[in-house]
């Protein structure tokens, strides 16, 4: 327990390093806005695969049949960090933000240590976890400059937006003769306030529009997995199979997740003031700011969530080496706001990654380090001027060893990712992240100890 006690105080400290740093995705501002994957630091500095991949070691929220395959007790904190730089035209603009990524507990349901000392073996595994992972972000200021034939003067739209929505998840999974199964019980939830200031420049004649609103989600999301892991020269003798270390495999991984609603409530009202935008900032920041209200809308509606697919193949050697390739879809035009209208095109995500350890068992520090690489590309949902924008980059991580009391292998793990998100035509994206986390394991949950 002191060993999570102090990586928790390592990624809060960390995390309050960026807390108050303003990021600024103008993107965001549109559909559920950007959106997040739910990997870990592992998966996640292999290109971010996970459909094809199990660990003795760490979990992987994002198929949960993998939760069958753990050995330990996992638990999984981390921070990342991420710097931003937007083109458009000549126009740059830099942004950083970053903070506390996530936190699962995974476990297996029957303790290996259980099967050695009893010298007793269950017919199946079986593992479950639960976490708190981030889904979608939304962080943007833009302001516009229109001219008005009917005020004949230009008006200066100020249009900001700011929340999280993040799943608190619950799964399980079960492994039987090589074939395992599991599902993620979901709860989607959070708040994003959006503000639309309309300044109108000449206060004396017109009074300047004020839209706020501060809508919540809350919902169930479903999602499945499945996994078959065949062993590559697999000897007929199981005793003799038993001993045989390094052994070779294929993984064929699935996930699916089928369409949901979810509720949607809040507060959206529109007024005005002869306020200019200058002076309704810094009242806001500093007082509750008061203007003529011209409506005001209790909001009580549901959202439809998309369906998604994902395959993989991947190649593993027990703890020496792994391969996967994997490609996901979403059916994102299925997607329905009804407070908040929007056409959202399908999206495909394609990746790659691999890790290497050289020597699991040496005493060079170097050999027992996972290396990982990987790279993906993909296309975002969200359409600008009926152009889809799209998503690639390429990613560098590394698992350093570290030894916990009784001999239990855990890890802090350290990745770098550097891509680029938008289209050329419009606003360009071009990021660097790096991320900072501890896979702590322990064996002694479910043991039990025989006293005399």
């Amino acid at each position: 327990m002191k060993y999570i006690f102090s990586a928790f105080l390592i990624i809060s400290i960390g995390s309050q390093a960026f807390a108050q740093i303003q990021d600024n995705s103008p993107y965001s501002r549109f559909g559920l806005g950007d959106l997040v994957e739910s990997n870990i630091a592992a998966t996640q500095a292999m290109g971010g695969i996970s459909t094809g991949y199990n660990s003795f070691y760490h979990l992987n929220p994002l198929n949960p049949a993998s939760y069958s395959v753990l050995g330990y007790t996992s638990f999984e904190t981390g921070m990342d960090a991420t710097f931003s730089g937007y083109a458009f035209g000549d126009e740059r603009v830099r942004t950083r933000t970053g903070g506390l990524s996530y936190f699962a507990l995974g476990f297996p349901i029957f303790n290996p240590l259980n099967r050695i000392t009893k010298k007793r073996d269950y017919p199946f595994d079986w593992g479950a976890s639960f976490g708190l992972v981030p889904h979608s972000r939304v962080a943007y200021n833009v302001e516009s400059r229109v001219y008005s034939e009917a005020v004949q003067d230009t008006l200066a739209r100020y249009s900001s937006g700011e929340g999280e929505r993040y799943k608190l998840y619950f799964g399980t999974g079960v492994r039987y003769k090589g074939f395992s199964v599991g599902f993620n019980a979901n709860h989607l939830f959070g708040k994003v306030n959006r503000d639309l200031f309309v300044d109108f420049g000449n206060t004396i004649d017109y009074q300047n529009d004020i839209s706020t609103s501060g809508i919540s989600t809350s919902g169930w999301i479903w999602d499945f997995g499945a996994q078959y892991q065949y062993t590559l020269g697999k000897l007929s003798d199981e005793k003799e199979e038993a001993k045989r270390r390094n052994k070779a495999h294929i993984i064929i991984g699935v996930t699916a997740a089928p369409g949901t609603k979810v509720g949607l409530n809040g507060d959206d009202n529109f007024g005005r003031t002869r306020t200019s935008y200058d002076n309704y900032e810094s009242l806001r920041e500093n007082t509750n700011f008061s203007y003529d209200t011209i409506s005001s809308n209790r909001v009580d509606e549901k959202m439809t969530m998309p369906s998604s697919f994902g395959a993989a193949l991947t190649y593993k050697k027990d703890r020496r080496f792994l391969l996967s390739a994997e490609y996901k879809t979403t059916a994102w035009s299925s997607y329905d706001n009804p407070i908040e209208p929007e056409t959202l095109a399908n999206t495909w995500r394609g990746a790659v990654g691999m890790e290497l350890t050289p020597n699991d068992r040496s005493l060079d520090f170097l050999e027992r380090v996972r290396y990982r690489a990987g790279a993906y590309y993909g296309t975002d949902p969200r359409m600008i001027d009926g152009t889809q924008l799209t998503n690639y980059g390429v990613t560098l991580g590394f698992g350093l060893p570290i030894v916990l009391p009784r001999g239990v292998p855990s890890f802090v793990n350290i990745g770098f990712e550097a891509g680029r998100h938008g289209h050329p035509d419009l606003i360009q994206e071009t990021y660097f992240k790096t991320s900072l986390s501890f896979t702590l394991n322990d064996n002694s949950w479910f043991y039990k100890r025989k006293y005399q």
